[in-house]
């Protein structure tokens, strides 16, 4: 499975509080009038909330591809985007291995059921100076995984995490300074900040010093969005 992120602006002319709505009805028309072979697997949709500080990004798109489409598909698909008047033209996608760390489940009955995903917060990481994405990739699946999971109490834990990894070997590049994404599918709002309490607390602290192992712990960046799934389809 090929899986792609993509990163949107608002266009100026669409206001925030409608630029979730607008977004999606210009992307269900795009996919409608796409042929089946050019549709995605599953197409999800987070739109970031607003808050007092200018996002970088207002939307994520996440798009999964069967890896029997061709390139040059792909590329249509991703093409689609262009005739979306409400979102600016600037986006960024980028192409990731995904490992599923908890929630396998949930997720599944989720992409089948559609709709509302809730409350999904989107995490972007750097990797320490000297480690290539490979060694980062590696470090955050063997090492930070499984003590992140021992120490994280479980009625904080998001209900699904999903690690994504960007496929260049290098740390970084001219687009990109991020070598992983972190899907954090929660059970609610609050959830979420009792476990950003949690990690201020002296129960976390082992996490402190690995993180500091294998990411650039300055430079996380985290968006607080609302996820929809709208579009999925079995792959046999």
């Amino acid at each position: 499975m090929i899986k792609r992120l993509t990163f949107v602006r608002r266009a100026t002319d669409v206001a925030t509080e409608e630029f979730g709505s607008s977004w999606r009805d210009a992307r269900l028309k795009n996919l409608d009038a796409l042929p089946s072979a050019l549709r995605p697997v599953r197409l999800v949709q987070l739109v970031v909330r607003p808050s007092g500080a200018t996002p970088t990004w207002d939307g994520v798109e996440i798009s999964w591809h069967s890896v029997e489409e061709s390139a040059t598909d792909s590329t249509q698909w991703a093409k689609v985007g262009e005739l979306d008047e409400s979102i600016d033209g600037s986006a960024l996608t980028v192409t990731v291995a995904e490992r599923t760390v908890s929630g396998e489940h949930w997720l599944a009955d989720r992409w089948c059921q559609g709709g509302s995903l809730g409350v999904v917060l989107v995490g972007f990481i750097e990797a320490a100076e000297g480690l290539t994405r490979l060694a980062f990739r590696d470090y955050w699946w063997d090492q930070h995984r499984p003590l992140a999971n021992s120490l994280v109490p479980d009625d904080v834990a998001p209900v699904a995490y999903v690690h994504d990894y960007l496929l260049d070997e290098r740390a970084s590049d001219d687009h990109v300074a991020w070598a992983g994404i972190g899907e954090m599918y929660e059970r609610s709002l609050g959830t979420a900040r009792r476990r950003g309490e949690w990690f201020e607390s002296e129960a976390a602290r082992p996490l402190i010093p690995d993180e500091e192992r294998f990411m650039v712990r300055s430079t996380r960046q985290v968006l607080v969005t609302d996820g929809e799934v709208l579009y999925h389809r079995p792959v046999n």
